[in-house]
């Protein structure tokens, strides 16, 4: 299941895009949810997935299948209308790029939404989207880092954490899980002395953009964080 699919600091609002990483069966419950926010009825939401190949595998989604979402959830419409992508990790370069179109022009009232079990779509397409992850894939990734937990658990073991988020190309949801955590133990927890905290998780994803050294950098904001 997916939690907390509207920040506080939206407004409860829902985004144009969202990107859903966890079990197919897991986000549907949520795509209906977040449906159900813009008043758009089932017959209103337009799914498209991978294609099968001869072998019986799931390949790619192609530029045509997009072309078809985008066409629908521009008709027009009393309600809201939502594009499904399952599978997103599976858009190759051509259905990619249409799609990113979209997202840097949503139309009104209109959702797109990605799912997927990997992180593993364009930055450009993943910075236009709000990301969440199921409970059970943000636990099996993350358990280790929420700002407490890094206070509470040895660097040996944060250290280790560490390893697997970079190895798993997951930098990205770390800063953002991280960002996010802190943001809310200052506002509902009053929890004040995080703001150097902050800073400081800011200040490495910028060095990381800037193309330091990924493990070197998150590695010292820990400690940083641990004081």
């Amino acid at each position: 299941m997916f939690n907390d699919l509207f920040d506080k600091e939206a407004g409860g609002k829902p985004f144009h895009a969202y990107f859903l990483i966890g079990k197919r069966d897991e986000a549907e419950e949520a795509i209906n949810h977040l449906a159900r926010t813009i008043a758009c009825r089932s017959d209103e939401i337009f799914a498209v997935d991978s294609l099968e190949e001869a072998t019986g595998k799931a390949g790619e989604i192609k530029a045509q299948q997009v072309r078809e979402l985008i066409h629908f959830i521009q008709l027009s419409s009393k309600n809201g209308r939502v594009g499904v992508i399952y599978n997103a990790d599976r858009l190759n370069i051509s259905s990619a790029n249409l799609l990113l179109k979209t997202l840097e022009e949503p139309p009104e009232n209109r959702m797109i939404i990605l799912v997927a079990e990997k992180e593993r779509i364009l930055p450009t397409i993943k910075s236009r989207c709000r990301i969440y992850r199921s409970n059970s894939e943000a636990e099996r990734i993350f358990h280790n880092f929420s700002y407490k937990q890094i206070l509470a658990n040895s660097i040996a073991d944060c250290f280790i954490s560490v390893d697997k988020i970079v190895k798993e190309n997951e930098l990205n949801s770390f800063f953002d899980n991280l960002e996010r955590d802190m943001r809310r133990a200052m506002v509902h927890e009053k929890e004040y002395q995080l703001t150097d905290s902050l800073k400081q998780l800011l200040l490495a994803r910028k060095r990381v953009e800037q193309n330091a050294n990924v493990r070197l950098t998150i590695e010292n904001l820990i400690l940083k964080i641990k004081g």
